[in-house]
């Protein structure tokens, strides 16, 4: 071998290279990398995932979506699961990051409802 790029792990997709550690990890849960790099370059850490997603397993390449009728917090990165929004209240599109009540002189009876 005759370049540093040579002693670095390469970690696949879903994986990361820990601190002090010789052997790829999978992602937590709620985070993930979607390519394969060398710890050395690209992005060698999982990302949390952004507000409105989430990832509900170890070793995730992509975050999924939030569906509609349910939340991530404002600002609250790096989610497992989403939130049902509670009777009375709707998330009308997927990626939400807050459910809104119910119209004036309306409501919904059921958790986690998108219209």
């Amino acid at each position: 071998h005759d370049s540093i790029d040579d002693c670095f792990s390469i970690c696949g997709a879903g994986n990361e290279l820990r601190d002090d550690a010789t052997e790829c990890s999978p992602c937590m849960l709620g985070h993930y990398k979607a390519e394969t790099t060398k710890a050395l370059s690209g992005q060698p850490q999982c990302l949390p995932c952004e507000t409105g997603r989430y990832a509900d397993v170890e070793g995730a390449s992509e975050c999924r979506v939030c569906p509609a009728g349910a939340f991530t917090n404002e600002g609250e990165e790096g989610a497992s699961e989403c939130s049902v929004c509670p009777a009375g209240t709707i998330a009308p599109s997927e990626a939400s990051t807050s459910c809104t009540n119910c119209a004036s002189g309306t409501y919904l009876v059921d958790d986690g409802q998108d219209a």
